[in-house]
């Protein structure tokens, strides 16, 4: 029988009084008049098969009306003889941590629960065995020693956050056994961790080559060094089909820590990414002097920047509306870390300009795609107003298509391992997002396991992530992977892609949109992860003294995007296969009915013909479209399926020559099927553009506040 926890949600009209003691200790202090505590109640329906995914097990049912024959008190006296307050942290008699949100008394039998969240070890966060060798799969934390993660729980859509519209734990004040101090900070470790105490529970030894020898065990040192929180992890539900449907892996926010204990964002910016600022004005200098940025690295041969080559095509392709991107000057400026292009007058290596007023921005957002393939999300993200700079992918054939569609677009044809390891450091892959989207047919629900070598290889590339992002460290990420990576390994890749981020210290959150409610003709479940710089990216402006200089704004992790179309009211209905069909010009290319026809004719194929009234009822993969045109006499051209995948008639794509002088058409369909759904990816996207927006201005105001630099 399943376990039912109880759980409250706090006001939206609550009061949070930022107020600490005289040791900074204490967080909070709770108003409670006005908390009706409407009653939420979670049910943990899961079996013992970790192959269900996490998101299927759990139930919530909520009722919006006050809970009643309750009152909520300002402090309690515990079974143990201490006094007990909201925002007091407490050692429960399982020896875990809890944080006191609220007090609340059930006036029927006048017992007292204590309602807020559990305070774990990075390690147990969403602990889980392998079945194979019962040993904890990958953590999704780092675990330094003392430290603690709070886990809290909100509804869809709602950021994380201490004090919000939260849904709160409950647990009986009879099980609190002690009260302990527990330090809210957003300063990476050590700052106020065991280090910082003197304690060591291990011989150390520097890099210069002194010893500092262990001064504790490791029960002793529990007892004496602080236990520090700098992490959130945060599960988000959906009241209405119960169920869990994404989380959240967040930095505390500055008001969030203990008073003189939170780093203003604009400091740990500086700290973040000062090292690519600094590789970015030496490599500026080193290539000044030409046009184009160059790599300049000892990369091995098949990785070097693919020349500007005349592709020949048997197709007639258009070239007109593609144009090369525009130069613009290098701008330094003491607050934005913009993309450095430049222009061949040289014009490198002046003084900062000086600061603009508050505005919108002047060039658009820069874009990085990682594992680009045929390209269709470069052309999402032209499609939504940003500037595509850099490119990468493995496949000759896949470069020659981002060449044809992408000519101002810096391309590598790389392994990105070799890429990511190598010394050099190309500045065009320096930009506001990066998108990254790993092979993921190891991943795939619908992999037979025919070919484990293959598989084992592309899932292994993405164990360069961490250091990716670490070296050109964007603004924000996007990764794109099938659901099926939640369940396959028990989901252990996805949690290395979660730990590789929140070791980068990046804010992290991931969704499974389904890209049919975004405008796509198919119903093609995507898992998404979220990642934003944890601060504002403000390079050029220290604070010697590293005290709290009060709140400034920091990078907003982005939402995700709601549902445009669909069966509920408001919603536009699902883009059928005509419509797709119907937007295909009369001049466009790869669109060779006849010959379709023909081939179909001289080997029939017993697929039945698609419902073009309706959307697609199977997925694009690297086989083409599961069915026969709705007129039933051929099969899709290679048009017609990339119509329905969303590009446009001025998008081609490049495939190798047969012996026999035609096209090979697996080169297409590998390129159509291993890419995103256009209008899903444009969706994304401009969630992710809004987010930067949003930061921007934000920055900008706050940008024109007098500052006091000590």
């Amino acid at each position: 029988m399943a376990e039912r926890t109880g759980f409250t949600r706090s006001s939206e009209n609550e009061c949070i009084d930022l107020l600490s003691d005289s040791d900074g200790g204490d967080r909070a202090s709770l108003t409670p008049e006005n908390d009706p505590a409407s009653q939420v109640s979670l049910e943990d329906t899961s079996d013992e098969d970790d192959d269900d995914g996490d998101d299927d097990v759990v139930c919530i049912q909520h009722s919006a009306t006050p809970a009643k024959g309750t009152t909520i008190l300002h402090s309690a006296i515990s079974d143990y003889g201490f006094r007990l307050t909201t925002g007091e942290k407490v050692v429960l008699d399982d020896r875990s941590k809890f944080h006191v949100h609220q007090i609340v008394k059930n006036t029927s039998n006048n017992t007292i629960d204590l309602f807020g969240w559990y305070l774990v070890r990075p390690a147990d966060v969403e602990l889980k065995l392998c079945k194979h060798t019962n040993q904890p799969l990958c953590r999704l934390f780092e675990q330094p020693f003392n430290e603690l993660v709070a886990v809290l729980r909100t509804r869809e859509g709602e950021i994380g956050k201490f004090g919000a519209n939260l849904i709160l734990e409950s647990v009986s004040l009879t099980r609190a056994i002690d009260v302990c101090k527990v330090i809210y900070t957003n300063r990476p470790f050590p700052a106020y961790s065991y280090m910082e105490a003197g304690i060591r529970v291990r011989d150390h030894a520097t890099p210069n080559g002194v010893l500092y020898p262990k001064t504790h065990d490791r029960a002793t040192a529990a007892q004496l060094a602080p236990a520090v929180c700098r992490r959130k992890f945060v599960e988000e539900f959906d009241l209405l089909s119960k169920k869990k449907v994404a989380k959240q892996y967040l930095w505390l926010e500055p008001d969030e820590c203990d008073r003189g204990k939170s780093l203003a964002n604009v400091v740990r910016a500086r700290e973040f990414r000062e090292d690519v600022i600094e590789r970015l004005q030496r490599e500026t200098a080193r290539t000044c002097h030409n046009e184009r940025f160059e790599f300049h690295a000892n990369v091995p041969q098949r990785g070097k920047k693919r020349p500007r080559e005349t592709v020949d095509l048997t197709d007639d392709v258009k070239a007109d509306g593609i144009a090369e991107r525009p130069s613009f000057e290098v701008v330094q400026t003491t607050r934005h870390l913009r993309r450095l292009s430049l222009k061949s007058d040289n014009n490198i290596g002046r003084n900062a300009l000086p600061r603009e007023k508050a505005g919108r921005r002047r060039n658009p957002y820069t874009f990085v795609d990682i594992c680009a393939g045929g390209g269709l999300v470069s052309r999402a993200a032209t499609m939504t107003g940003l500037d595509v700079a850099a490119g990468l992918d493995i496949s000759s054939v896949a470069c020659k298509s981002l060449s044809l569609n992408f000519p101002a677009m810096e391309i590598l044809e790389t392994d990105v391992h070799d890429f990511c390891v190598d010394p050099g450091f190309n500045i065009k892959f320096v930009g506001d997002i990066m998108w990254i989207s790993w092979p993921c047919q190891g991943h795939s629900r619908k992999n037979r396991g025919l070919n484990p070598e293959r598989d084992a290889k592309n899932n292994a590339i993405g164990l360069v992530l961490e250091d990716l992002v670490k070296k050109y460290k964007p603004r924000r990420i996007i990764m794109e992977q099938t659901d099926g990576i939640q369940t396959t390994n028990q989901g252990q890749y996805l949690r290395g892609y979660i730990l590789a981020l929140t070791t980068a210290e990046y804010n992290v959150r991931y969704k499974v949109l389904p890209g049919r409610d975004h405008g796509g003709s198919h119903m093609r479940r995507r898992l998404i992860i979220l990642a934003s710089m944890y601060a504002e990216s403000f390079p050029f402006a220290y604070f010697k003294n590293k005290a709290n200089h009060g709140h400034s704004p920091g990078e907003r992790i982005p939402d995700f995007p709601t549902p445009t179309h669909g069966p509920a009211p408001g919603l536009k209905p699902y883009v059928t296969v005509n419509e797709c069909l119907a937007s295909i010009g009369p001049n466009a290319t790869l669109h060779d009915i006849d010959e379709r026809r023909r081939r179909f004719q001289a080997h029939p194929r017993k697929l039945p013909p698609v419902d073009g009234a309706k959307p697609l009822p199977a997925i694009i993969d690297t086989s083409g479209v599961h069915g026969l045109h709705p007129d039933g006499d051929r099969t899709f051209t290679v048009r017609e399926q990339m119509s329905m995948m969303g590009l446009p008639d001025d998008h081609h794509l490049y495939a190798e020559s047969s012996r026999g002088g035609t096209k090979v058409q697996a080169d297409y369909l590998l390129q159509i099927g291993n890419g995103v759904v256009v209008p899903f990816g444009r969706s994304v996207i401009r969630k992710v553009v809004e987010s930067l927006e949003e930061t921007d201005r934000e920055a900008e105001a706050w940008d024109s506040q007098e500052i006091v630099i000590d």
